[in-house]
């Protein structure tokens, strides 16, 4: 689908299809007062599929108003691998919605209203409790979790304790936090229960929360002996608290919306 805006000479292509290209990963960064972006990503079938796109104006492809031509176009490569490490991962443009998890770029669509609801309460909740306790610092998504070359994530909430503030750098945390919480949706649900569950366990995060916004419900795992156990569970109504911040705890009714 394409939008053209006639009198001011751009063209800009609003792009929800296949478009038909052998290739890598592909990065299109028309930097400067403009600013215009396009990330384009291939498909092992050898198409590329504009998946995220803000204001695609490339030069030659679509028309551009002279007054934001750049004299060069800014254009990075990912070459198609098997598996992609923490140095592909930040040549893709900032606040590109992926995780590297297994070694594979993966898209993380927008969550719906009733995530954001409840990961604003929580947050809420969370943050207020460990400043009050000067108990560490309390950050949300988007925020890069390395836990390996091959493992980055952006939890939902995440939580470092006082004495490991080392390990949260200006551009990401480098290694496990001590608790993190996500957030159940359609588009991650099987990433957070199976494959994050298996690396935060792996890693050593200390504690791990699954909030499920679809059964209203949050199950809270501690790391014992180098496995997750669940320490507490609840759905619809009840109280849950923390191993890892002890008095930390949480009414359902408080966190769903009703």
């Amino acid at each position: 689908m394409m939008l053209l805006l006639g009198h001011t000479g751009i063209t800009l292509a609003l792009v929800r299809g296949l478009i038909f290209k052998a290739g890598g990963v592909r990065r299109f960064d028309l930097r400067g007062k403009c600013g215009w972006r396009l990330l384009i990503r291939t498909f092992s079938a050898g198409t590329i599929y504009a998946e995220w796109l803000f204001e695609a104006l490339m030069e030659g492809v679509w028309d551009m108003d002279a007054s934001c031509r750049e004299p060069g176009l800014a254009y990075k490569a990912i070459p198609e691998k098997a598996v992609y490490t923490y140095e592909d991962y930040c040549r893709l443009p900032e606040g590109a919605p992926y995780e590297l998890i297994g070694g594979k770029l993966v898209m993380t669509p927008s969550p719906g209203k009733k995530h954001q609801i409840i990961l604003k309460r929580l947050l809420k909740l969370l943050d207020n409790y460990v400043e009050d306790k000067d108990a560490g610092e309390v950050l949300c998504v988007p925020r890069d979790v390395c836990l390996a070359p091959t493992e980055v994530y952006q939890p939902d909430i995440l939580f470092v304790a006082k004495d490991r503030l080392e390990i949260s750098a200006e551009d990401k945390v480098n290694g496990a936090p001590d608790m993190i919480a996500e957030i159940l949706s359609p588009s991650n649900a099987y990433y957070d229960l199976r494959k994050k569950f298996k690396a935060y366990e792996k890693y050593g995060v200390r504690e791990y929360w699954i909030v499920d916004p679809e059964e209203a419900s949050i199950e809270v795992y501690e790391l014992a002996d180098g496995k997750f156990r669940l320490a507490a569970q609840k759905e619809k109504s009840g109280i849950v608290s923390s191993v890892v911040l002890p008095g930390f705890t949480i009414k359902l009714e408080d966190i769903f919306p009703s």
